[in-house]
Protein backbone atom coordinates (compact mmCIF):
# COMPACT_ATOMS: atom_id res chain seq x y z
CA UNK A 1 0.00 0.00 0.00
CA UNK A 2 1.26 3.58 -0.70
CA UNK A 3 0.94 6.43 1.24
CA UNK A 4 1.62 9.69 0.62
CA UNK A 5 3.34 11.20 3.66
CA UNK A 6 2.79 15.05 2.46
CA UNK A 7 -0.68 14.37 3.64
CA UNK A 8 -2.12 15.26 6.90
CA UNK A 9 -3.65 12.06 8.47
CA UNK A 10 -6.01 11.28 11.94
CA UNK A 11 -3.30 10.05 14.37
CA UNK A 12 -3.88 5.72 13.91
CA UNK A 13 -5.60 5.94 10.63
CA UNK A 14 -2.85 4.03 8.64
CA UNK A 15 -3.33 1.33 11.18
CA UNK A 16 -6.75 1.34 10.66
CA UNK A 17 -6.78 1.03 7.05
CA UNK A 18 -4.19 -1.48 7.02
CA UNK A 19 -6.50 -3.56 9.75
CA UNK A 20 -9.11 -2.85 7.21
CA UNK A 21 -7.34 -4.30 4.08
CA UNK A 22 -6.09 -7.40 6.17
CA UNK A 23 -9.66 -8.65 8.03
CA UNK A 24 -10.24 -12.07 7.61
CA UNK A 25 -12.50 -13.47 4.75
CA UNK A 26 -15.19 -16.57 5.58
CA UNK A 27 -16.17 -18.94 2.84
CA UNK A 28 -18.46 -21.18 4.48
CA UNK A 29 -19.43 -24.39 2.64
CA UNK A 30 -20.72 -26.80 5.04
CA UNK A 31 -22.88 -27.06 7.60
CA UNK A 32 -21.42 -28.59 10.25
CA UNK A 33 -20.96 -25.44 11.51
CA UNK A 34 -22.38 -21.69 11.29
CA UNK A 35 -21.08 -18.61 9.82
CA UNK A 36 -21.58 -17.27 13.83
CA UNK A 37 -20.28 -20.18 15.37
CA UNK A 38 -17.40 -19.01 13.63
CA UNK A 39 -16.88 -15.73 14.00
CA UNK A 40 -17.65 -16.86 18.12
CA UNK A 41 -14.43 -18.98 17.61
CA UNK A 42 -12.16 -16.59 15.71
CA UNK A 43 -13.04 -14.22 18.36
CA UNK A 44 -11.13 -16.46 21.16
CA UNK A 45 -8.08 -15.61 19.27
CA UNK A 46 -5.57 -12.74 20.28
CA UNK A 47 -5.84 -9.57 18.74
CA UNK A 48 -2.66 -9.99 16.22
CA UNK A 49 -4.63 -13.16 14.68
CA UNK A 50 -7.82 -10.72 13.33
CA UNK A 51 -6.13 -8.97 10.78
CA UNK A 52 -3.75 -11.51 9.22
CA UNK A 53 -6.01 -10.73 5.89
CA UNK A 54 -6.92 -14.61 5.51
CA UNK A 55 -9.49 -16.17 3.39
CA UNK A 56 -10.43 -19.18 4.93
CA UNK A 57 -12.38 -21.88 2.62
CA UNK A 58 -14.77 -24.73 4.20
CA UNK A 59 -16.03 -27.30 2.38
CA UNK A 60 -18.36 -30.41 3.05
CA UNK A 61 -17.69 -32.71 -0.02
CA UNK A 62 -15.50 -33.59 -2.33
CA UNK A 63 -18.33 -31.87 -4.79
CA UNK A 64 -17.70 -29.01 -3.65
CA UNK A 65 -13.82 -29.20 -3.73
CA UNK A 66 -14.21 -29.83 -7.39
CA UNK A 67 -16.93 -27.59 -8.36
CA UNK A 68 -14.58 -24.35 -6.46
CA UNK A 69 -11.67 -25.58 -8.24
CA UNK A 70 -13.35 -25.45 -11.97
CA UNK A 71 -14.62 -22.00 -11.20
CA UNK A 72 -11.79 -20.41 -9.31
CA UNK A 73 -9.16 -22.44 -10.78
CA UNK A 74 -6.14 -21.55 -8.05
CA UNK A 75 -7.15 -18.83 -6.38
CA UNK A 76 -8.21 -20.49 -3.04
CA UNK A 77 -7.48 -24.50 -4.05
CA UNK A 78 -3.83 -25.44 -5.24
CA UNK A 79 -3.40 -28.12 -7.63
CA UNK A 80 -1.09 -30.02 -4.85
CA UNK A 81 -3.74 -29.29 -2.04
CA UNK A 82 -6.87 -30.25 -4.38
CA UNK A 83 -5.47 -33.74 -5.13
CA UNK A 84 -4.46 -34.41 -1.63
CA UNK A 85 -8.07 -33.03 -0.59
CA UNK A 86 -9.62 -35.50 -2.59
CA UNK A 87 -7.26 -38.43 -1.93
CA UNK A 88 -8.51 -38.36 1.39
CA UNK A 89 -4.42 -37.11 3.10
CA UNK A 90 -5.15 -33.94 3.51
CA UNK A 91 -7.24 -32.38 6.15
CA UNK A 92 -6.27 -28.51 6.27
CA UNK A 93 -4.12 -25.87 4.30
CA UNK A 94 -2.55 -22.91 3.99
CA UNK A 95 -0.35 -20.60 1.50
CA UNK A 96 -0.10 -17.22 0.86
CA UNK A 97 -2.77 -16.51 3.39
CA UNK A 98 -5.50 -19.10 1.89
CA UNK A 99 -6.70 -21.22 4.41
CA UNK A 100 -8.82 -24.71 3.23
CA UNK A 101 -10.06 -27.17 5.24
CA UNK A 102 -11.50 -30.96 3.88
CA UNK A 103 -13.19 -31.98 7.43
CA UNK A 104 -14.78 -34.57 5.57
CA UNK A 105 -11.83 -36.35 5.48
CA UNK A 106 -11.50 -37.23 9.32
CA UNK A 107 -13.03 -40.73 10.42
CA UNK A 108 -15.21 -41.13 13.24
CA UNK A 109 -16.79 -44.61 13.47
CA UNK A 110 -19.27 -43.73 16.58
CA UNK A 111 -22.64 -41.87 14.65
CA UNK A 112 -23.43 -40.82 18.24
CA UNK A 113 -20.58 -38.50 18.31
CA UNK A 114 -19.84 -38.13 14.97
CA UNK A 115 -20.62 -34.50 14.30
CA UNK A 116 -19.17 -33.11 17.67
CA UNK A 117 -16.61 -34.86 17.04
CA UNK A 118 -16.10 -33.17 13.31
CA UNK A 119 -16.37 -30.39 14.66
CA UNK A 120 -13.87 -30.29 16.85
CA UNK A 121 -11.48 -31.94 14.34
CA UNK A 122 -12.39 -28.70 12.25
CA UNK A 123 -11.56 -26.23 14.93
CA UNK A 124 -8.05 -27.91 15.63
CA UNK A 125 -7.70 -27.76 11.37
CA UNK A 126 -8.58 -24.26 11.50
CA UNK A 127 -6.28 -22.92 14.71
CA UNK A 128 -3.72 -24.93 12.83
CA UNK A 129 -3.83 -23.14 9.31
CA UNK A 130 -4.44 -20.17 11.25
CA UNK A 131 -0.90 -20.22 13.21
CA UNK A 132 0.37 -20.84 9.39
CA UNK A 133 -0.94 -17.64 8.76
CA UNK A 134 0.10 -15.89 11.86
CA UNK A 135 4.56 -17.08 11.14
CA UNK A 136 4.12 -16.06 7.56
CA UNK A 137 3.45 -12.64 8.85
CA UNK A 138 5.36 -13.06 11.87
CA UNK A 139 7.88 -14.95 11.75
CA UNK A 140 9.03 -14.73 8.59
CA UNK A 141 12.67 -16.26 9.13
CA UNK A 142 11.00 -19.54 10.21
CA UNK A 143 8.26 -19.67 7.49
CA UNK A 144 10.32 -19.51 5.29
CA UNK A 145 12.68 -21.68 6.18
CA UNK A 146 13.19 -24.87 2.85
CA UNK A 147 10.61 -27.31 3.81
CA UNK A 148 11.05 -30.86 3.82
CA UNK A 149 8.68 -33.20 2.58
CA UNK A 150 10.43 -36.24 2.12
CA UNK A 151 7.75 -38.43 4.22
CA UNK A 152 5.45 -37.78 7.41
CA UNK A 153 8.36 -37.98 8.96
CA UNK A 154 9.84 -34.88 7.30
CA UNK A 155 6.77 -33.49 7.88
CA UNK A 156 6.33 -33.56 11.11
CA UNK A 157 10.37 -32.49 11.90
CA UNK A 158 9.53 -29.21 10.23
CA UNK A 159 9.42 -26.49 13.22
CA UNK A 160 6.73 -24.08 11.55
CA UNK A 161 4.31 -27.84 11.64
CA UNK A 162 5.28 -28.46 15.21
CA UNK A 163 4.90 -24.73 15.93
CA UNK A 164 1.42 -25.18 14.45
CA UNK A 165 0.41 -28.59 16.44
CA UNK A 166 1.68 -27.11 19.71
CA UNK A 167 -0.75 -23.94 18.70
CA UNK A 168 -4.07 -25.59 17.80
CA UNK A 169 -3.29 -28.20 20.96
CA UNK A 170 -2.66 -25.44 23.77
CA UNK A 171 -6.09 -23.04 22.06
CA UNK A 172 -8.18 -26.29 22.03
CA UNK A 173 -7.58 -27.53 25.64
CA UNK A 174 -7.47 -23.45 26.44
CA UNK A 175 -11.04 -22.77 25.15
CA UNK A 176 -12.41 -26.36 25.75
CA UNK A 177 -15.24 -24.72 27.86
CA UNK A 178 -16.26 -22.34 25.31
CA UNK A 179 -15.65 -24.63 22.71
CA UNK A 180 -18.55 -26.96 24.12
CA UNK A 181 -20.76 -24.24 24.74
CA UNK A 182 -20.71 -22.24 21.27
CA UNK A 183 -20.93 -26.00 19.50
CA UNK A 184 -23.54 -27.06 21.69
CA UNK A 185 -20.91 -30.05 22.59
CA UNK A 186 -22.72 -32.37 25.48
CA UNK A 187 -19.88 -34.65 25.61
CA UNK A 188 -16.73 -35.42 27.60
CA UNK A 189 -13.62 -35.32 25.25
CA UNK A 190 -9.99 -35.03 25.78
CA UNK A 191 -7.58 -34.18 22.88
CA UNK A 192 -4.01 -34.93 22.40
CA UNK A 193 -2.31 -34.20 19.59
CA UNK A 194 -4.71 -34.22 16.54
CA UNK A 195 -6.70 -37.08 18.18
CA UNK A 196 -9.99 -36.81 20.47
CA UNK A 197 -11.17 -39.58 22.89
CA UNK A 198 -14.40 -39.56 24.70
CA UNK A 199 -14.99 -40.00 27.84
CA UNK A 200 -17.70 -42.53 28.52
CA UNK A 201 -19.51 -42.45 32.29
CA UNK A 202 -21.05 -45.60 32.96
Amino acid sequence: MIVNEGMARPEGSLIQVQRKLAKTMVRNHTNMISDFQLKQILRLLHDDYQYLGMTISIYDTPDQVKSDHENHGQRYIDDWCYKDALNGTLGGYHKLGNIALFPFNHIVKNPAYRKGLMQLFLIQDLFHEIRHAYQRVHMKRQYNTPYITTDTSGYRSQWIERDANRFAYRMVEKHRHTLNAILGIDFRWNSCWGRFYITIER
